[in-house]
């Protein structure tokens, strides 16, 4: 299984939203990071054929489908594709079941057998993805009654249902709590093992451990791609604890260096900036082990 986008385009009159994009993916997660109006919403709406792009071309291929421009594909590719949008519409007064057999409806789920076997299944399934995530409880409430975690934990149930080959999703985790981040990161990373799976966030820490591939957009652009821990070393020697006097003024020490992180030790009252620089800033500094954050907010400037 691959897809294959080849030097997408999209301008919005004079402005670039997406330029020469081009990345092969197969299954595994695929992991889109980048500051608003980075592209990233242009490219999943290209993909989900609900957005033309100017230029380019996207290739899809498994042991079913040889290599075909997904738009000649139409209905064959969007059964293969499952898409959960950053704010999804859904209707109040429908029950999170309801809603659930409304998107198989649509997706025309078993539409291959007869009824009363198409509905036994499209229920059996139903059920299948709102206990992956934990809203079977609540199947016979209405969506207007439902937090905002769990319309975000349905929103990506719906795009579960007939096992799509490919996910799109756009900011999965929000409005979730810890513990419902990590269940659902953990759903993900299991989907991924045999589907491609494409995510947008601005949540580094959710995909940091998961993703095969980061891709850093910049204003349409490719800026990197490669793993979390790649991406991290790129950073050695460019993270530095920076320890202050007490005499010291920690908004002078902003304006001169990248600080991305302030810590006042409570015991002795000491305050230590996290600090990028590619030298040491100080004779006091002292080098840290970087992270995949550091990496981002290197590229994309201060916090």
């Amino acid at each position: 299984m691959k897809i294959s986008l080849e030097h997408l385009q999209k301008k919005y009159g004079k402005t670039c939203a997406l330029s020469d994009f081009s990345i092969d993916m197969s299954p595994g997660i695929y992991a889109l990071l980048g500051p608003n109006g980075s592209g990233k919403s242009t490219l999943m709406n290209i993909i989900t054929d609900n957005l033309k792009a100017d230029r380019g071309e996207i290739f899809y291929e498994d042991e079913n489908i040889p290599r075909e421009n997904v738009l000649t594909l139409g209905p064959r590719f969007r059964a293969l594709l499952g898409y959960m949008p950053q704010y999804p519409a859904m209707y109040g007064n429908f029950t999170v079941w309801d809603y659930m057999w409304y998107m198989a409806t649509l997706k025309d789920l078993y539409s291959s057998e007869k009824r009363r076997k198409r509905k036994q299944l499209i229920a059996e399934e139903i059920e299948k993805r709102l206990c992956e995530v934990e809203l079977l409880e609540v199947a016979h409430s209405k969506i207007s009654h439902l937090s905002g975690g769990m319309k975000q934990r349905l929103a990506l149930a719906q795009a579960l249902l007939g096992k799509p080959s490919v996910i799109i999703l756009d900011e999965p985790t929000a409005g979730l709590d810890p513990k419902q981040r990590i269940a659902v990161r953990n759903l993900i990373a299991r989907i991924a093992l045999d589907r491609i799976v494409l995510i947008a966030t601005h949540v580094v820490t959710d995909i940091e451990f998961i993703a095969k591939s980061i891709i850093l957009l910049k204003e349409g652009k490719i800026v990197d791609v490669a793993s979390a821990a790649e991406l991290s070393r790129k950073m050695e020697g460019k993270v530095w604890d920076l320890p202050l006097g007490a005499e010291d003024d920690v908004s002078a020490m902003e304006k001169n260096y990248r600080v991305v992180g302030i810590l006042k030790n409570e015991e002795n009252g000491n305050v230590h900036l996290r600090v990028l620089s590619n030298v040491a800033p100080t004779m006091q500094a002292t080098p840290l082990s970087p992270t995949l954050e550091d990496y981002y907010l290197f590229v994309f400037g201060k916090v």
